[in-house]
């Protein structure tokens, strides 16, 4: 079920109501979708998410982050320990987790 609400929230995302596409992208986050973990925390890292704005919270972002590198994810853990670094954000992994996915999962 979640791969097919994460390709409907793509497919929002990019064409559609981009707001419901962050909605449901955050609702598959919290119900612990690795993929949808990344890309939430990345957009409240950086503000956006595609040309979806999203209000930047670091708190968030960070709670996010946390969750899908906890799963493994290697995106997520390099994005955490960046912050922990106190660096600039705009490294290319945290700007290509920002982008709408060009194809969906199959």
């Amino acid at each position: 079920m979640s791969l097919l609400c994460f390709n409907q929230a793509v497919e929002e995302l990019q064409s559609g109501s981009p707001s419901l596409g962050f909605r449901l992208l955050r609702e598959l986050a919290d119900e612990g979708y690795e993929t949808a973990q990344l890309h939430v925390g990345c957009g409240y890292l950086l503000g956006h998410i595609g040309s979806y704005n999203v209000k930047k919270d670091m708190k968030r972002a960070i709670t996010y982050l946390y969750k899908c590198a906890k799963q493994g994810n290697q995106d997520a853990l390099h994005n955490l320990k960046e912050l922990r670094k106190n660096v600039s954000l705009d490294d290319y992994v945290t700007q290509a987790r920002t982008e709408i996915p060009k194809e969906r999962i199959v």
